[in-house]
C-alpha cells in the first residue's frame, strides 16, 4: 500500500477517534455588559438612556501600534500574560523550510505589517494598481488575472496544510475535527495540483505567465490587494486592539509566506504533503500506544425543536495540556480560520478554476448584491449571488450590519471610477479604450442620498479587479464570517478592550451593485435574438423585491419601469398602506390555533339595534289600542321579539361558523381560519397572510391546510389554524421569502429561499443537494398549459401526480403546493415572477 492511501486511512482513523470529544475552551458569547448602573437620589430620577456598545462609523480615527501586531507574529517565542510564559511552541505560518534567516523573516513580516496598516487605514478609494503589467480589456487580461489568482489559492492551500499539522498535533473535540477537514481538503488540492513526493501531476500545476518578471509582480500585487481588502474590511467590523492586532498579525505572516511560496510552489507543495503524512503517523503512533481512559458524562442539549436530547459525551481524562497552551493554539486556529474564508473570497471573485483547468477562460461573469425592505415593519433584507451562481439571503440585523461595512467600502471604489471616468471623457485627455465590464449600481444610506441607479464602465483589467474584489467581500457570506469571527474573539477579551461591533446601518438602506461582464452581455443578447430569454424570471438586481411589493397584486399588472423611476414615493405609500393595516392587526390576539379579534363596536350595534326596535314595539300596543278589531295588539311586540331574535342570530353567524354566546357577549370573536379572519375585520386575505408568513417566529400560531406549506409550524392532526386561502406570488415575496427557478439535469423547479424576521443566513449553492422548501418540475405545468388537447390519457395522468398541484375553483389557476424537499441545480435561472398561487 502507497504511502498516500495510508495516510488517508489514518487521517478517516482519527477523525472518527475524536469526533465524540468536546470542543475546546473558546465559546462563541457575546461581549459582557455592565452589571451596574448609576444610581440616583430618590426624588432625582432622570429619564437616561442606555449606552449602546457600539462604535460610530463616520469620522472614527484608525489608530495601529505596529510593533504590538509584530509581537504577536512572535508568541511562538514566549506567551502568556502575568507570571506565567509559555515558550517554544508551534510556530504557525513558519517559512524555516524554505532557506530563509529568521532575522530576514522578521524583517519581511515587519514591511508587511506595514503596508497592511497604511491600506486598512486609508480613507477613501483603495484601487488595484499592476504598475502597467495588463492591456486594456482584451480576453488576456482575464485569462492573466484568472492564471494569478488560481495560483495565490494553491498556495493558500499549502499554507493551510501547513496550519492544520499543528492544528491536528496540538488540539482536541470540534477544533480538532476542523483541523482534519481543512487537512483534508487542503491535502486533496495539493495533490491533485502538484502530486504527491512519489509521482508528479503534469499540466495540473498552476499556469506561469511569461516573462517570469511580470509573473512575479502581477502575483505581488494582487496578494497584496486581495489581503489588503481583507484587512480594510476587518478594521470597519469592529474596534478592539486584540481584533485588530491578531487580524493584521495573520495577514502579514500570510502576506510574507505566499510570497516566498511563489518561488518554487510544487518543490514546497510536495514538502507539506510529505511533513502531513509524518504527522499523520505520529499522530497514530501516540495514540495507539497511549492508554486512554475516557468519562462518559450524559448531558442534555436542544435537538432543535424546542426539547432536550440526551447525549453521551466522553472526555479524556489524560489530557494534560495547560489552559494557557490551549488558549495560544484555539485563538491562532480561530483567527485563521475565518480569515483564510475572507481571503478565499477575495481570490475567486474571478477564478473560476474548473475552466481554467481545462484551459479554458471564462471571461462571461456577473455578481450581484441587493437590498431592500420587506415586511409589515420595512425589515432592511439582502440577497446577493456569485459568479458560480451561489446564492445567499439574509434579514439578520447583526449580518446586514457587517454587510453594510463592505457596501460602503464597494461604494467608495465605484464611485472613484465613475468620477475618474466622468473627468477624462470631460478632458479627452486618453481614450479609455473597450469595455470590459459595467456596474450598475445605487446605494441610498440616507435621506440625502441618491437613489437613482448609475451606470459605471470598466475598461481595464485593474477597475475590474477593484470592483470584483472589493464585491466579493461585501457579501453576506462574508458578513456572516465576520460575525462568527466576532463571537469567536468576544469570548477571549476583557473589559477594558470590549469588542465593540460598527453602529448598524439605517432602517432606509436600499442598494443594489451588480458587475456584470462585457461578453456576458454579449451572450444575454444572443440569447434575446434567438428568443432564449425566459419571461418568467428576472435577475436578482432587476426583480421587484428592489422597488417595493403590495401583498396580493399581480407582478405583471404593476408597471415596475414606472416603479423603478420612482421608488422612494412607491415604496412610501406602500409602507403608508401597510401601517394602516397593522394598527388594526396588532391589536389581534394570536393563540396557537385561533386568532382573536376584537369587535365590540359591532356587537354594541347589533344588541343596540335589537333593543331599541323592541323597546319601540313596546309603544305599539298602547298607541293602537282596539283599533284593529280582532287583533291583540301585544302580538307586534310578540313577532318584533322574535324577529330581533332572529336577526341577532343572522348577525352572530354571519361571519364564523361557531361564534359562542360568551365570546359575542364579550364583544370578541374566534376566528379558526384566514377566511374568518377576512370576513371579521374586512382585511384582504392576502394581507392577513403577509402578516402571518412575516411575524410565524414572534407568535405560537400552529398552522393546518390546504394551503400551509410555506408555514414552518404545521399541525400533524385536524388542530391547527386553517390556511384555507392560497398565498399569491406578490405576498410571498413581500413577505419575506424569495422565489428562485432553478434548472438541473431533471428539468426546471422552484425553490424557496426564507428571509422573515429572525432568519439566519440561507444559502443555495450549485452542484449540491439541500433539503429546501420548493416544487418540482415546473416546466411540466408549462407544458400542460401549451397541450391540453393530448389525447394520451395515462400520459397526462402520470404527469398531474409528479408535478402534485391542484386547481383554485374560484380563480381558475394552478396552486403549488411547497414541500421539503432534496434539490440542486445547475444553473441558477433568476427569480421567479410569474403570478402564481402557493400552498
Amino acid at each position: 500500500m502507497s504511502s498516500r492511501s495510508s495516510a488517508e486511512t489514518l487521517i478517516k482513523g482519527l477523525t472518527e477517534m475524536f469526533r465524540s470529544q468536546n470542543a475546546g475552551t473558546l465559546v462563541d458569547d457575546q461581549v459582557e455588559r455592565d452589571s451596574k448602573r448609576p444610581t440616583f437620589p430618590s426624588q432625582h430620577k432622570p429619564k437616561f438612556r442606555r449606552k449602546k456598545r457600539v462604535a460610530q462609523r463616520k469620522h472614527h480615527v484608525f489608530s495601529l501600534d505596529l510593533e504590538e501586531i509584530f509581537a504577536v507574529t512572535q508568541e511562538h517565542e514566549k506567551y502568556g500574560d502575568g507570571r506565567m510564559k509559555l515558550k517554544g511552541l508551534s510556530r504557525f505560518d513558519d517559512c524555516s523550510a524554505y532557506g530563509i534567516s529568521d532575522d530576514a523573516h522578521k524583517h519581511l513580516v515587519r514591511r508587511e505589517i506595514s503596508k497592511l496598516a497604511e491600506a486598512a487605514t486609508r480613507e477613501g478609494p483603495y484601487l488595484f494598481e499592476s504598475e502597467g503589467s495588463f492591456l486594456k480589456g482584451s480576453l488576456d487580461d482575464f485569462e492573466d488575472a484568472e492564471s494569478i489568482m488560481d495560483q495565490i489559492a494553491c498556495n493558500l492551500a499549502i499554507i493551510t496544510h501547513d496550519n492544520a499539522q499543528i492544528g491536528m498535533w496540538n488540539t482536541n473535540g470540534r477544533l480538532l475535527e476542523d483541523n482534519i477537514s481543512a487537512f483534508k481538503d487542503s491535502r486533496k488540492i495539493l495533490l491533485a495540483r502538484f502530486g504527491g513526493a512519489d509521482d508528479t501531476v503534469e499540466g495540473a500545476e498552476p499556469l506561469i505567465l511569461e516573462p517570469p518578471e511580470r509573473n512575479r509582480t502581477l502575483y505581488h500585487a494582487l496578494c497584496d490587494y486581495s489581503l489588503h481588502c481583507v484587512a480594510r474590511l476587518v478594521l470597519r467590523s469592529a474596534t478592539s486592539e486584540r481584533w485588530v492586532k491578531y487580524s493584521l498579525a495573520v495577514l502579514a505572516l500570510w502576506a510574507v509566506k505566499l510570497k516566498l511560496i511563489a518561488y518554487d510552489p510544487t518543490r514546497y507543495a510536495q514538502l507539506s504533503i510529505s511533513s502531513g503524512e509524518d504527522v499523520v503517523d505520529r499522530l497514530a503512533e501516540m495514540h495507539g500506544s497511549k492508554r486512554l481512559v475516557f468519562l462518559k458524562v450524559n448531558v442534555k442539549k436542544p435537538d432543535g425543536k424546542g426539547n432536550d436530547e440526551e447525549k453521551e459525551v466522553q472526555h479524556d481524562t489524560l489530557n494534560s495540556d495547560t489552559s494557557l497552551k490551549t488558549f495560544y493554539y484555539e485563538t491562532h486556529l480561530f483567527f485563521r480560520r475565518d480569515l483564510r474564508y475572507l481571503l478565499k473570497c477575495a481570490v475567486w471573485s474571478i477564478l473560476d478554476d474548473k475552466n481554467l483547468q481545462k484551459g479554458i477562460s471564462n471571461a462571461a461573469f456577473e455578481a450581484c448584491t441587493l437590498v431592500y425592505s420587506t415586511g409589515l415593519e420595512g425589515v432592511v433584507t439582502a440577497v446577493d449571488q456569485d459568479r458560480c451562481g451561489c446564492v445567499a439571503f439574509s434579514s439578520e440585523p447583526t449580518v446586514i450590519s457587517h454587510l453594510y461595512g463592505g457596501l460602503l467600502l464597494l461604494r467608495t471604489n465605484v464611485e472613484a471610477i465613475h468620477l475618474r471616468n466622468r473627468d477624462m471623457l470631460k478632458s479627452e485627455a486618453s481614450p479609455l479604450g473597450n469595455v470590459g465590464a459595467t456596474v450598475k449600481w445605487s446605494c441610498r444610506s440616507g435621506n440625502k442620498d441618491d437613489m437613482k441607479d448609475q451606470t459605471t464602465y470598466l475598461y481595464s483589467m485593474e477597475d475590474i479587479l477593484s470592483v470584483a474584489v472589493t464585491q466579493s467581500l461585501a457579501t453576506l457570506s462574508s458578513a456572516d464570517c465576520v460575525k462568527g469571527m466576532l463571537r469567536t474573539v468576544a469570548s477571549g477579551s476583557s473589559k477594558k478592550d470590549p469588542i465593540l461591533p460598527f453602529s448598524p446601518p439605517p432602517k432606509s438602506l436600499q442598494a443594489m451593485f451588480h458587475i456584470i461582464s462585457e461578453d456576458y452581455l454579449r451572450n444575454q443578447r444572443l440569447d434575446q435574438l434567438q428568443q432564449l430569454e425566459d419571461r418568467d424570471v428576472h435577475s436578482i438586481p432587476y426583480s421587484p423585491l428592489r422597488h417595493g411589493i403590495r401583498a396580493g397584486t399581480n407582478l405583471k399588472e404593476e408597471d415596475m419601469s414606472n416603479a423603478a423611476s420612482k421608488t422612494e414615493e412607491h415604496a412610501r405609500q406602500i409602507l403608508t398602506e401597510y401601517k394602516r393595516h397593522t394598527q388594526k392587526m396588532d391589536a389581534w390576539i394570536i393563540a396557537e390555533d385561533s386568532i382573536t379579534i376584537n369587535c365590540q363596536i359591532y356587537v354594541i350595534s347589533i344588541i343596540s339595534i335589537a333593543v331599541i326596535i323592541v323597546c319601540g314595539s313596546l309603544s305599539v300596543p298602547f298607541a293602537v289600542r282596539n283599533r284593529i278589531g280582532g287583533v291583540d295588539p301585544f302580538q307586534f311586540v310578540t313577532f318584533t321579539w322574535v324577529l330581533m331574535a332572529f336577526f341577532v342570530l343572522v348577525a352572530k353567524s354571519l361571519y364564523v361558523s361557531d361564534w359562542s354566546w360568551h365570546h359575542f357577549l364579550h364583544g370578541k370573536v374566534v376566528c379558526k381560519s384566514v377566511s374568518d379572519v377576512r370576513d371579521v375585520s374586512g382585511i384582504d386575505a392576502q394581507m392577513i397572510l403577509m402578516k402571518l408568513l412575516h411575524g410565524e417566529r414572534e407568535n405560537i400560531l400552529t398552522t393546518r391546510g390546504p394551503y400551509n406549506g410555506m408555514f414552518t409550524r404545521r399541525s400533524k392532526g385536524l388542530d391547527g389554524f386553517s390556511i384555507n386561502t392560497p398565498v399569491k406570488l406578490s405576498t410571498m415575496l413581500a413577505s419575506g421569502f424569495i422565489v428562485f427557478k432553478i434548472a438541473d439535469e431533471n428539468g426546471e423547479h422552484l425553490i424557496c429561499g426564507d428571509v422573515r424576521k429572525g432568519t439566519e443566513v440561507g444559502e443555495f449553492e450549485a452542484d449540491s443537494r439541500e433539503k429546501s422548501l420548493g416544487y418540482k418540475n415546473l416546466d411540466i405545468d408549462a407544458s400542460d398549459e401549451t397541450s391540453d388537447d393530448e389525447t394520451s390519457s395515462q400520459y397526462s395522468n402520470e404527469r398531474a401526480v409528479v408535478r402534485r398541484n391542484v386547481r383554485d375553483k374560484a380563480s381558475g389557476g394552478k396552486i403549488h403546493l411547497l414541500r421539503e424537499e432534496e434539490f440542486g441545480y445547475k444553473k441558477m435561472l433568476g427569480i421567479y415572477v410569474h403570478d402564481s398561487l402557493f400552498g
